[in-house]
């Protein structure tokens, strides 16, 4: 062959190269896309997180305006709704949700992005890469938190962001400033959005320098980082402190604690059954997980034996425990396998410890981990064969996330459940004067009813007070009869009706009910029984579930001091 071809031919030869690896990146988002997509329109979550919340108390009025755990979040909402205009509060509260609702929708599918350009700094498998965007679109975490327009989300994609260019630089001769100082800002934003992302930050500092080329100066590009995450996250909190009139660390702290809204659960069994159930979904409709809540607690009035929730959730934890061992072992053999496992190791031990301490059966809570856990069953698939048992048991586990979690979370299901709930509330207000107050059993979802289904927020306006008797595992759960006591004595007062839910009258909390005995403690089912006993009821209301409630009024200073 002449020089000339010779010359030909390599000329020709990176061309080539980039047009296959343009082509294989154009499948892997392509594919990728394809699938988030079908996984909202198959799918829309009942459980709609906070975001309602943050919309109701986006005013710099409120005392909690600026939320140290969301220190963002409220002043972002608080602009978009004055961009609105509409007349009602209802009307401008619908139209921010479903802006937010579509956004989330959008920061989700960027997120996704984002996780396929990290893992294909280390692998170009189609499989993979496919795998890894099936289980992420599909998990339980997603499916509810991409839908609705919480912080989470917003925070999640900031976080995967900032990963990404951080790794990326591993892969260049020479990492930029600027690529430390952009990732330093995406890692600051995700914590601005919601506080615990925080907890990631050690595990994606950590990836650099284990995944740098010999030669590759990272200590600076690490520092840079973490600098640029330090100035802004400090300035943030800073000016917030100060704006707050906070300066000393008693106040600040006593700031910070507010973010737990009082809420005081804790447990490595919830973190256990939560982390499963951020994949995997172990019964949304509440019956399900009831039961094995009720399981695990032994619960006296509505004992479940072993059999009974083998074939609905846990087989579903079991599952997941093995897939990530396996996955787990099978980076631990890879060849540099041991670096994901440091990042993760990294990431985990504070996500998970966090969640042991507070909360750890709610999804949100594994957030942090999840860029750092998907690179590492990426890198763990990608030196697997897939006739293989490690193969199979991945393959077979995320066929179980999506038909699982699609039968759970259909958008036919929530559909139901909607009417159900609206034919509740027309009822309640047709047969109701405005402003009654209606007392629900401890977990009822109706009290959650405008925050779950945004489109009942028409109904909010007759201006019903849907208030649980109790909230349980709070710091005010303890105070709860003078508390309730105290509202039905004000409404009683200025003869506003009080409505209450049947089952309380019963002597045993119905097996249909979200009651478990022993959740917390210090609230049994027979106080609250106690406690509606002294009430003397009226008449029942129409054909629901749902008794006046009346108050002689020589009881009243009984029922608001009663121990």
């Amino acid at each position: 062959m002449s020089p000339e071809l010779v010359e030909c031919h390599r000329s020709e030869l990176p061309r080539t190269v980039n047009s296959e690896i343009s082509q294989s990146s154009w499948l892997n988002y392509g594919l990728a896309t394809a699938i988030y997509l079908l996984a909202m329109v198959l799918t829309r979550p009942v459980f709609l997180s906070d975001t309602m919340y943050y919309l109701w108390t986006a005013n710099p009025s409120t005392t909690n305006f600026l939320d140290f755990g969301h220190l963002f979040w409220r002043p972002l909402i608080w602009v978009l709704l004055h961009q609105l205009n509409e007349t009602t509060p209802a009307e401008r509260f619908l139209h921010a949700f479903h802006i937010l609702d579509f956004s989330s929708m959008v920061a989700g599918l960027i997120a996704l992005w984002v996780m396929i350009a990290t893992l294909r700094l280390f692998t170009r498998s189609h499989v993979v890469t496919s795998a890894c965007a099936t289980l992420l679109s599909f998990s339980q975490v997603m499916l509810t938190y991409s839908k609705g327009g919480c912080a989470y989300i917003f925070g999640f994609l900031a976080l995967s962001a900032g990963f990404y260019i951080l790794m990326s630089t591993t892969k260049k001769e020479r990492p930029s400033f600027c690529d430390a100082l952009l990732s330093g800002v995406f890692l600051g934003l995700a914590i601005c959005l919601w506080f615990p992302y925080v907890l990631a930050v050690p595990g994606v500092l950590l990836a650099p320098a284990l995944y740098s080329e010999p030669g590759q100066k990272q200590s600076r590009l690490v520092l840079v980082t973490g600098l640029a995450c330090v100035v802004l996250v400090s300035m943030s909190y800073g000016f917030v402190a100060i704006h707050l009139h906070i300066h000393d660390v008693r106040n600040f702290a006593t700031w910070a604690s507010t973010a737990s809204h009082g809420i005081t659960i804790s447990g490595a069994k919830r973190m256990i059954f939560g982390f499963a159930r951020s994949f995997i979904s172990l019964g949304e409709n509440g019956s399900r997980a009831v039961l094995f809540k009720r399981f695990v607690l032994h619960d006296p009035y509505n004992p479940v034996h072993l059999w009974q929730i083998a074939g609905l959730t846990l087989w579903k934890i079991f599952f997941f425990y093995v897939f990530l061992a396996t996955a787990l072992v099978a980076l631990a053999r890879s060849p540099g396998g041991y670096k994901a496992l440091l990042i993760l190791l990294a990431t985990a031990l504070p996500v998970l410890g966090f969640a042991c301490l507070w909360q750890g059966s709610d999804l949100e809570r594994y957030f942090p981990l999840l860029p750092v856990l998907m690179l590492a069953l990426g890198l763990a698939l990608s030196n697997v064969k897939f006739d293989s048992i490690t193969g199979f048991v991945a393959c077979a586990f995320v066929a179980a996330v999506v038909f699982t979690n699609v039968f759970s979370l259909s958008a036919r299901a929530r559909e139901y459940e909607l009417r159900q709930q609206m034919i509740t509330l027309r009822s309640l207000n047709e047969l109701l004067p405005s402003g009654s107050l209606v007392l629900l059993p401890p977990m009822d979802p109706l009290q959650r009813v405008y925050w779950d289904f945004p489109e009942l927020l028409p109904f909010e306006e007759h201006g019903l007070k849907l208030q649980r008797i109790l909230d349980l595992n709070t710091a005010d759960t303890p105070t709860w009869r003078q508390r309730a006591g105290s509202q039905v004595t004000q409404h009683w007062n200025r003869q506003i009706p009080v409505v209450i839910e049947s089952s309380l009258l019963e002597k045993q909390p119905p097996a249909k009910s979200y009651w478990v005995e022993g959740d917390d403690p210090r609230v049994h089912w027979r106080d609250i029984n106690n406690f509606v006993s002294t009430l003397e009821i009226g008449n029942r209301v129409g054909n629901t579930d749902y008794f006046f409630i009346r108050v002689p009024m020589q009881n009243l200073a009984v029922v608001e001091t009663r121990n």
